[in-house]
């Protein structure tokens, strides 16, 4: 879609070039009216918007062009700035790279690059270590105490591609030179589509992961009932399954569906979000709930009475898994 494009004078314009000269967070404040910076949180003023949570940043995938970030409205996130022109001005690709080079150059790139003012982009390194024998992912004897109260088997934890970890390696934004070594056990690498995430439970990095909100555990081995559970851990949605419930769990922190997989569960009839039981969590599958019934219907936000247990795999270790079925029976659950 993006390329060489020539205007009725046959003046020509990339948009690389426009990217490649210009400082686009400049671009950007010019065309939102106000100064942006990376990752400073505004309000949205391409909609309604009276929560200050949208944000302009490098794209995850392409370290070369700047999106915006709304996770409030699906629509508007991974905006470019071409298209967010295409959007308020109502014009075509075409036409949006002329308007910046009409209104933000005045007719003309400047023939030698712009020094940008912005700091250069933190690429998040994650690889981990693995406990092996050969070439076999092995378990150790603490890896059976960790899972065994929450029925999980290490058949289940071979079948996820959960890895039990000897070492993670990481940098951090403080210490972006600086490669780390966690060791600590138990340590997990669990793995959906091509991401990883590595899951810390007794460490005060609790969670380190390359996934996205695409990267959506089970979605691709999904049965034909007319019912989905929606979990927010790699242990609630295994015990979930373990129990027999069709399900998936969500790996981004912001709690969200991709709209192209909200039409994927379209199926489903009863759509349960069940995320953990406090107040965030609560809160969290309230916002989902919303956001999805805008384009579908039948997402409905659950949740344990028992304030004292923290999700399903809390009620599985503290009680058992009939306790949880009885549980979510009582929810609306079959």
């Amino acid at each position: 879609m993006y390329g060489k494009i020539f205007d009725k004078k046959r003046r020509h314009v990339d948009y690389k070039q426009i990217i490649q000269y210009t400082d686009q967070f400049d671009l950007w404040s010019w065309f939102l009216g106000f100064r942006v910076s990376s990752g400073q949180r505004f309000c949205n003023p391409l909609r309604t918007d009276s929560h200050p949570n949208v944000w302009c940043d490098f794209k995850w995938s392409n370290d070369n062009l700047v999106v915006l970030y709304d996770f409030g409205d699906r629509f508007f996130h991974g905006m470019s700035i071409f298209d967010a022109i295409m959007y308020r001005e109502s014009i075509e690709f075409y036409d949006a790279c002329l308007y910046i080079l009409d209104n933000f150059h005045k007719g003309e790139l400047p023939n030698v690059r712009i020094e940008q003012s912005k700091k250069p982009k933190f690429n998040f390194y994650l690889d981990y270590i693995p406990w092996t024998v050969g070439n076999r992912i092995a378990y150790i004897k603490e890896d059976k105490l960790f899972w065994s109260p929450y029925g999980i088997s290490e058949q289940n934890l071979r079948e996820d591609r959960v890895a039990s970890c000897k070492s993670i390696l990481y940098n951090t934004k403080n210490n972006p030179d600086v490669l780390s070594s966690l060791q600590t056990s138990p340590s997990y690498a669990i793995h959906v589509n091509n991401h990883v995430k590595v899951y810390n439970p007794y460490h005060k990095l609790k969670w380190l992961s390359t996934c996205t909100e695409e990267d959506i555990g089970g979605i691709d081995d999904l049965g034909s009932d007319d019912q989905l559970l929606i979990t927010k851990s790699y242990k609630d949605w295994r015990v979930l399954k373990n129990a027999g419930y069709n399900t998936i769990w969500l790996q981004n922190e912001g709690c969200r569906i991709p709209f192209d997989r909200l039409i994927q569960l379209q199926q489903y009839r009863t759509k349960f979000i069940l995320f953990d039981n406090d107040e965030a969590g609560i809160k969290a599958s309230n916002n989902l709930a919303e956001y999805a019934n805008g384009f579908d219907n039948g997402y409905i936000p659950i949740w344990y009475d028992d304030k004292s247990i923290k999700d399903s795999a809390d009620v599985v270790k503290n009680y058992s898994y009939s306790h949880m079925v009885n549980e979510l029976q009582n929810m609306g659950v079959k």
